[in-house]
């Protein structure tokens, strides 16, 4: 009769080493995913930073540079970013060096290089000059 009572069920021992194991896989499935989930913001913050500067870029393209730096500040996904711009002439190019951060933070979340042509200046006989007429059949005019 003892060899029945000892092939029917577990023994408390090998029951609290199964929970030990169990506890332990656990335990490192949720750091696990917790860590992606620290690293899945982080990678959105570099994101929106990442567009703040291209925003920034877009702009200066558009609107140029007046002078060698530039700080602007802009909201976008419900945070404030600082973005830095220094302007440096090579050649016949303007490399920009865009540094964003959130505002009031010292650590940079992104960078970015972008490069401008260097404006060339406009003489006076140039600027007076009639338009340029394009070769080919008069328009021709309503009566």
């Amino acid at each position: 009769m003892n060899r029945r009572m000892r092939a029917r069920g577990f023994t408390l021992l090998e029951v609290l080493v199964a929970l030990l194991i169990v506890a332990i896989t656990l335990s490192a499935a949720t750091a696990a995913v917790g860590g992606a989930a620290l690293r899945q913001r982080g990678l959105e913050e570099r994101t929106f930073a990442t567009w703040a500067a291209q925003n920034t870029l877009n702009r200066v393209r558009l609107n140029g540079l007046p002078g060698d730096r530039l700080e602007q500040r802009q909201a976008l996904a419900g945070v404030n970013w600082r973005v830095d711009v220094q302007a440096r002439t090579e050649h016949s190019m303007r490399r920009l060096e865009l540094v964003v951060r959130r505002v009031g933070e010292a650590q940079p979340l992104a960078r970015l290089t972008g490069f401008l042509p260097v404006p060339v200046p406009v003489q006076e006989s140039e600027a007076q000059q009639p338009p340029m007429r394009v070769p080919g059949p008069e328009p021709e005019q309503p009566p």
